[in-house]
């Protein structure tokens, strides 16, 4: 018997999050815990690192006794916006450690809303909306409202810790906000990166832009971000009442079938002609059914666009009229800053998953109207340890509307990052990622370490030689036994009597039928 290997230390490192379900708040502190135990026979040091994403948020350098299990504490971390966030845990472990698939964690992290949303209101003249709009959302202690408005040439009206009384000309500055109120007619006023960074604001910080006013040169300048295509200027002689959907702005409590919206008469005023293909209108007028409010899902955030600007009669018109004027702008302002929908949902699996063994993929798809997506393609990209990759695509699954579902068969254990895509038919993509974690599939694989003790007595016990492999050379030949052992049984006839009996009975019907033929 050779023995291949070194004799290293038995044992195992492992790290996880202590707190599964931490209650997260946008902009507010969030502290997240782990848990590691040493379970080797000796001290042992490592670094264990807390990453999001690229990112590496802290390293903590720990030395553990032999089998000691501590908790840490990570600094504060400060989400920014609300929404899925995922965090992974990883900890420097030996090549032998015994599971590694115990040597890394992920934990996704719903972060809700912050209790402030932090708001700018936007536009090139003061119009009769602004103030109406200010006092709703200026006296809320939920909002922090910031303006800019533009007066005059070299003038401008400027409210708010976040402003100042000129136009903005640094990329990052819609990044501070929640939610944006843009006036159309500012856009021309605006450098091109400024106006080229409120797409990253939408997408990737996952903020909301709601414009109003006319298009003109809009659409050339912000593209899909937009989500109205064409519009029709409406000016009619009395006010043309409209009608208010319940999703997703309001909930049951709102009451939307009492409310009253409308287009003011005698006051120019747009319908949505066309809109994007994944937007969808929720408020549109009784008339004909055209939308004045079109929203739209835009990468991690939201995009609508109002065409009431004089909705500031319907806050005049009646004590009633206010209430209703005061509910809506805020649920609609809030639902802005709220951050985008979870549009590409990940099958969550805390099970370890077994080596050599089919694993499936699942995620959840909506479209841009935040309805399941049917059309969509998706695909995940597999890594894994010692290099492992693949591509596998996902296709529909029949009995639930917007799943996607595939599989893959890892080969070593360890952690598998699986990266999801999603592209819609209208050119929008979606992208995400999952951690899994994999094992080996019994207990006899978990250790694979070199036992050069057993292995002698093994040895022994079968009359053997144990040679390590350091003692082998290129002119070594294996000495053999001089008589091979052989093991005899034998069996006796009359110890397997249900044969003996079988003999016999043929043996005698073949006498009984020699008999009755004349035979002897």
């Amino acid at each position: 018997m050779v023995g291949v290997g070194s004799v290293l230390p038995r044992g195992d490192l492992r790290i996880a999050f202590d707190d599964r379900k931490p209650n997260a708040v946008a902009k507010e502190e969030l502290v997240l815990k782990a848990e590691v135990t040493n379970q080797y026979g000796q001290d042992h040091s490592a670094n264990v690192k807390l990453l999001s994403g690229e990112e590496t948020i802290e390293v903590l350098p720990l030395t553990l006794k032999a089998g000691e299990k501590r908790r840490v504490s990570f600094s504060p971390y400060v989400p920014k916006v609300a929404g899925p966030k995922r965090f992974r845990l990883e900890i420097d472990s030996p090549n032998w450690d015994a599971d590694p698939s115990n040597d890394s964690d992920s934990l996704l992290v719903v972060v809700n809303p912050p209790e402030r949303f932090s708001l700018l209101y936007l536009s090139s003249q003061a119009r009769p909306l602004y103030p109406f709009v200010k006092r709703v959302l200026g006296n809320e202690e939920r909002f922090e409202l910031n303006s800019l408005v533009r007066l005059g040439e070299k003038v401008f009206h400027a409210f708010g810790e976040k402003v100042q009384p000129n136009y903005p000309t640094d990329p990052g500055f819609w990044m501070d906000f929640d939610a944006v109120l843009m006036d159309l007619d500012a856009l021309p006023e605006l450098n091109a990166t400024v106006v080229s960074s409120l797409k990253d604001f939408v997408q990737k910080r996952g903020g909301g832009l709601l414009f109003f006013g006319a298009l003109q040169g809009a659409r050339e300048r912000l593209g899909g971000l937009i989500p109205v295509k064409t519009l029709e200027r409406v000016e009619a002689k009395g006010n043309l009442s409209l009608s208010v959907f319940e999703e997703p702005l309001f909930g049951p409590e709102d009451e939307v079938e009492d409310m009253k919206p409308f287009l003011p008469g005698r006051l120019p005023g747009y319908f949505v002609k066309e809109q994007n293909q994944g937007a969808r209108g929720v408020v549109v007028s009784k008339a004909n059914g055209k939308p004045v409010l079109s929203i739209q899902a835009y990468g991690a955030g939201k995009v609508g666009y109002w065409g009431v600007p004089h909705d500031w009669r319907r806050a005049l018109a009646d004590e009633d009229g206010a209430k209703e004027f005061r509910k809506f702008w805020q649920a609609l302002v809030q639902w802005l800053g709220e951050g985008g929908e979870e549009r590409l949902k990940i099958q969550e699996s805390e099970k370890l998953l077994l080596r050599g063994v089919e694993t499936a993929l699942r995620v959840e798809a909506l479209g841009s109207d935040f309805e399941p997506s049917t059309d969509a393609l998706v695909k995940a990209e597999v890594q894994g340890p010692d290099g492992f990759s693949q591509s596998v695509q996902l296709y529909p699954e029949g009995s639930v509307a917007g799943q996607y579902a595939g599989s893959f068969r890892p080969v070593l254990p360890g952690a598998y990052e699986v990266s999801y895509s999603l592209h819609f038919p209208d050119g929008e993509t979606l992208s995400s990622s999952n951690y899994l974690r994999v094992s080996e599939t019994g207990e006899e694989a978990k250790n694979l370490s070199y036992a050069e003790r057993e292995l002698k007595t093994l040895a022994n016990l079968t009359g053997g030689q144990f040679l390590p492999i350091s003692q082998m050379h290129a002119d070594w030949k294996p000495n053999f036994a001089e008589d091979l052992p052989v093991v005899r049984k034998r069996r006796s006839l009359a110890d397997a009597w249900p044969i003996f009996i079988a003999m016999f009975l043929a043996a005698g019907i073949e006498w009984i039928m020699r008999r009755q033929a004349g035979l002897k």
